[in-house]
Formats: structure tokens, C-alpha cells, sequence
């Protein structure tokens, strides 16, 4: 099977100012990607996406591919799928192609984990996607819903289990955003990088990390000084 590694990284960043370039434990915060897709893809087979010189620039040294986003394909609006399904028009990416999709805000991952979920998703013959996904601890779903009028908490309409420990609980999951494979012809037949019928596969929670805050990027220190 054909893949390629995505890299998606653009120059704005309202949260974090010029996020994707910010050093993180010695090395920019995208380079933590792009050496992860070095251990898994060829340099020919890696795109970096950007519309940052300064990206563009790291991603050339480390010899991978450079997709000179356009500014239409970066602004605050623009969508993942949009950016990506761009990438693939204007690259002439086959449809048989598949796209392990590395965002840069999750700058820590495991190689074993990563080649179990490939395993998973070459083996599953209908899959449309395969996802990394954590299991929700503290954020269990029993606890979540939404404030309505004069602050009504509406739960969410799972069954509860009043009073057991979340480790005992019905295990639920959320993606991680570590990894996304998916087959380019599913990626645009369906709109979606999921799609209508994906597998997942369990993500230690300790590579979990996902820098979208300040907060974020300060616990991403941490845990890179003390485990990666």
C-alpha cells in the first residue's frame, strides 16, 4: 500500500503566536512531526504544508517536501479537510494513495503504536479511516452535557453509573489527533476524515498531548523533559 505523511502547519496562530516554530524541548514544535514521519516514510514521501518562509525553511533542511500553502488554504477559517483535499488536487495525489495525517500539535508519539494502527487499518478491509483514540477518564461522557437557559445542565444522554470510580466505568473514547490514516478516494468520497466506518485503536495516555493553549504548550515542556 502507497502512503504519504501530511504535515499541516500554518503561519497563524491566535492562541499561541507562531505556535508551529516555538521551541519545544530543543527543537521546533514542528520538527518534533517531521522527525516522527522521518522514522516511518522516505523524505520524498513527507510533505510539510505552509504558508510560513520560516516553516517552509525547516521543513527544506530536513529534507522533506515543501507544499507552498496559498493564503486562501490558511486563514482562521479554513477547515483541515479544505487544506487537505487543496494538497491533493494540486499535487496530483492518486487516489489509491494513503494519507497519515501528522499534525504538529501532537508532537509525541509512539513508533510501536503507530505500526499496530497501520496493522489494523491495512487488515480492515472496509475501513474508511483508522483513528488514535484516548479513552475518556475524568472527562467521562456521564459527566458532560450542555447549559441551556438559566443555566440548566442538561447531561448527556448516556447511562450515568452513579458513584463508580471512571476506571470502572463503560469505557468511552476520544481521538486523540495523534494519527489519521485514511485512503485518498475515502477522504474525498466521504468529506471527512473519519467517515462512515472507521476503526481505532487505544493510545497510552501517556503520549497523549495536544497543545491548542498556553496551558497546553507548558504541560507539552513537561512531559518532553521528562519522558521523550
Amino acid at each position: 500500500m502507497k502512503y504519504i505523511c501530511f504535515i499541516p502547519a500554518r503561519a497563524g496562530s491566535k492562541r499561541i503566536p507562531n505556535k508551529n516554530i516555538l521551541d519545544l524541548n530543543s527543537k521546533p514544535l514542528i520538527k518534533h512531526s517531521i522527525d516522527f514521519a522521518l522514522k516511518i516514510s522516505k523524505k520524498s514521501e513527507i510533505y510539510v504544508s505552509s504558508d510560513s518562509k520560516n516553516i517552509q525553511g525547516i521543513a527544506s533542511k530536513a529534507g522533506v517536501m515543501v507544499h507552498k500553502r496559498p493564503s486562501a488554504m490558511a486563514r482562521d477559517e479554513t477547515s483541515m479537510l479544505e487544506t487537505t483535499l487543496d494538497f491533493i488536487k494540486n499535487n496530483n495525489i492518486s487516489d489509491d494513495t494513503n494519507i497519515i495525517l501528522l499534525q504538529p500539535t501532537s508532537p509525541f508519539r509512539s513508533l510501536n503504536y503507530f505500526l499496530k494502527l497501520k496493522e489494523v487499518f491495512e487488515s480492515t478491509k472496509h475501513a474508511s479511516s483508522a483513528i488514535s483514540l484516548v479513552r475518556c477518564t475524568f472527562f467521562h461522557p456521564s459527566k458532560i452535557g450542555v447549559i441551556t437557559d438559566k443555566n440548566k445542565f442538561n447531561l448527556l444522554n448516556v447511562d450515568h453509573e452513579e458513584n463508580i470510580d471512571n476506571d470502572k466505568k463503560k469505557p468511552y473514547f476520544v481521538m486523540s489527533g495523534s494519527f489519521y490514516i485514511v485512503r485518498v478516494s475515502k477522504l474525498i468520497a466521504n468529506n471527512s476524515f473519519v467517515g462512515d466506518s472507521p476503526i481505532g485503536l487505544e493510545e497510552p495516555i501517556e503520549n497523549f498531548c495536544n497543545i491548542d493553549t498556553p496551558i497546553d504548550f507548558k504541560i507539552a515542556e513537561i512531559l518532553g523533559s521528562k519522558k521523550f
